[in-house]
């Protein structure tokens, strides 16, 4: 038992001390990069925009780490308690019981979960954020929504994104939710898996919501009012008033309504009810795109 625990230690060991010398290389080669950009933008005269941006990507990826791995370790360790409180101990795999073991893999498993979503939010993030964080007003409004030109330009482009990580992150959660509470037929039967799922669900419904109210203000930036067809100038047309932005409001109202009943139809028990949302919103989305075709093919296009 001894010499078996000794090669346990020795092996632990071993993976700790590669594991930092790897952290260490990786720690080097970035920063020798990052070194190199600075002393070339140093001697242009540019260290400022050089240590505005590094502190821009920094910002975001911390809040990136901590946001992903917060909601990770507080999705895990609600699966782990629902099973605990749902399943006899016998059932229960040992991975599960041992607490030291298991907390051990959520926390290394929310820890990579951070580092991916910190690198997606920084790289994707950083420039948006600053144009968000410097923005000047232009002192003129659009005529339709009566907003300064500045939220167009600065404001909806961060909101944006934040609304797309968050609920692809949501839906994500919801997928490793719904895998693990299926084992058991847990999603049927256990009020805490139900209430899990719930809650993710209706985060879903609201990020959803919310990228549909933002959309009739896209509408002043492209001229495309459907996947096949564009307008013959840049901003709100004629079919975006009559078509597109009744569209996105309507859209918008279905996705907390369809949230709504998904959560009672799982609570319930009635999987197969919870299509029912799904398919309309998805029918919606093709009228919708229908009835954009034939606005602009045969009112606006002749005129």
């Amino acid at each position: 038992y001894k010499r078996v625990m000794q090669a346990v230690n020795e092996t632990k060991g071993k993976i700790i001390t590669l594991s930092v010398i790897a952290f260490i290389i990786l720690v080097g080669i970035l920063s020798v990069g990052l070194l190199t950009d600075y002393i070339w933008m140093d001697s242009e005269g540019f260290r400022s925009v050089f240590t505005t941006v590094l502190s821009s990507k920094v910002l975001l990826a911390a809040i990136g780490f901590v946001v992903f791995l917060v909601l990770s370790l507080s999705t895990l360790f609600w699966i782990r308690s629902s099973y605990i409180s749902y399943l006899d101990k016998e059932r229960l795999p040992q991975v599960i019981l041992n607490k030291k073991t298991s907390s051990a893999i959520i926390f290394g498993t929310s820890l990579l979960i951070g580092l991916f979503g910190s690198s997606l939010v920084q790289g994707i993030g950083w420039e948006p954020l600053l144009k968000f964080l410097n923005q000047a007003s232009f002192g003129i409004s659009d005529p339709y929504f009566e907003m300064d030109i500045s939220f167009y330009m600065y404001t909806l482009p961060i909101l944006k994104i934040a609304l797309n990580f968050l609920l692809g992150l949501a839906i994500f959660f919801f997928l490793i939710e719904a895998g693990f509470y299926s084992v058991f037929g847990m999603y049927r039967k256990s009020k805490k898996a139900q209430i899990h799922m719930g809650v993710t669900l209706g985060f879903v419904g609201l990020l959803l919501a919310g990228l549909h109210l933002l959309a009739p203000y896209e509408t002043l930036l492209t001229n495309q009012v459907n996947i096949f067809q564009e307008s013959a100038v840049y901003g709100l047309s004629y079919t975006d008033h009559l078509i597109n932005i009744p569209k996105s409001y309507i859209l918008a109202a279905v996705a907390v309504i369809g949230m709504i009943w998904m959560i009672i139809a799982m609570n319930r028990g009635k999987i197969l009810s919870m299509a029912i949302p799904i398919v309309v919103y998805l029918l919606l989305i093709v009228i919708g795109q229908i009835s954009s075709v034939i606005v602009q093919s045969f009112i606006v296009s002749p005129n």
